[in-house]
């Protein structure tokens, strides 16, 4: 009875480890596909966050000392990559939360594609007017949101804008503004691109409140090409050298 038992498990588990992988198709003869793969490990040395609660760079907890904690960096959400390939698709709206605890997300990915500007829609869940103020290097707005209520503000010139609440203390994010080839997602999937033009392809991934990644890859037609991106803050200098 056991080895019977034995016996069906292990193809169970062949085929759950099958299913894990991502299903991609075949790179085109003429174009090629990217993939972008994120290297990260905890690491200490980034100040504890209140007890019990999860800190800013996603779900990592506390660890070590009574100052600081472990990172997880193999674990954090809202990653961007963008890549120097023009996209055709149309704009999409980013939805953007706000309530008393500031903005949903660390970052969001906002398209202004297609000659069309790219349409931010702020949903204000503070329970009291709200002012929101955004602004990259050359451009800004600013926006009043009744309570319970929703503003859409349209952003044409792309750029990383920076957006912060006057009535919630700790609201800040950041919305990049981009007309290229754009993936958003967590730390522990591939950032996927397929269909591109073979040639020079620069890597840019910005991961909230990390060091921004560059990474330079020649694109060959009907090849798949993969990229890692170290994601940690050991690459930084310490203080004093």
């Amino acid at each position: 009875m056991m080895r019977a038992l034995l016996a069906l498990a292990v193809p169970a588990l062949l085929l759950l480890g099958c299913a894990s992988a991502p299903s991609r198709p075949e790179p085109a003869a003429g174009a090629a596909q990217l993939v972008v793969q994120f290297d990260g490990q905890a690491r200490t040395g980034v100040k504890r966050a209140a007890a019990g609660s999860s800190d800013s760079y996603g779900r990592g907890q506390g660890g070590s000392g009574k100052a600081f904690a472990k990172v997880d960096y193999s674990s954090i959400d809202d990653v961007i990559v963008l890549i120097d390939r023009t996209t055709v698709a149309a704009p999409a709206v980013a939805e953007l939360e706000l309530d008393r605890d500031g903005f949903a997300r660390a970052q969001y990915l906002a398209s202004a594609a297609g000659g069309g500007p790219a349409r931010l829609v702020i949903h204000n869940d503070t329970g009291a007017e709200a002012h929101v103020v955004g602004f990259s290097d050359e451009q800004g707005f600013e926006v009043s949101i009744a309570p319970g209520a929703r503003a859409e503000v349209n952003v044409a010139a792309p750029g990383a804008y920076e957006l912060t609440c006057d009535e919630v203390e700790n609201a800040a994010t950041i919305v990049h503004v981009t007309t290229c080839r754009s993936w958003q997602g967590e730390s522990e999937d591939e950032a996927f691109f397929d269909d591109l033009e073979p040639g020079l392809c620069h890597v840019t991934v910005l991961a909230p409140r990390l060091p921004v990644v560059h990474r330079t890859v020649e694109l060959a037609a009907g090849r798949r090409q993969t990229v890692v991106a170290p994601l940690t803050v050991n690459t930084l200098p310490r203080a004093g050298k």
